[in-house]
């Protein structure tokens, strides 16, 4: 795998590289948002104690944690609204990641 020096280099020099990477950082996107929801469907575990029966709360806290880290990976793939103040990043330093638009050429 390239490193992701050599990822951004390429993005700068090739077109068709630049909308191959950028289609694949919406599509890996779209896979964590339904991950989000499938996991955020799941029926809660239950946990038998002595005295009855009651939802896992262990459970319930990885769950929270795996759908958090997803949206997180989302908004940080999109470059969503907010997501530097949300993550409490410096708003003046430069984003780690690419944000690429997606346009079709102009036609001649």
């Amino acid at each position: 795998m390239p490193s992701r020096r050599t990822v951004v280099r390429w993005c700068h020099a090739h077109e068709d590289f630049r909308l191959n990477y950028a289609r694949a950082q919406v599509d890996q996107a779209e896979a964590y948002a339904d991950e989000q929801i499938r996991l955020s469907d799941e029926s809660p575990r239950i946990a038998t104690k002595q005295w009855g029966t009651e939802v896992d709360t262990g459970w319930v806290q990885q769950q929270k944690l795996k759908v958090e880290s997803r949206r997180w990976a989302y908004n940080r793939i999109l470059g969503g609204r907010n997501s530097a103040k949300a993550q409490g990043e410096d708003k003046d330093k430069a984003p780690e990641t690419i944000n690429l638009i997606v346009q079709p050429k102009p036609t001649q």
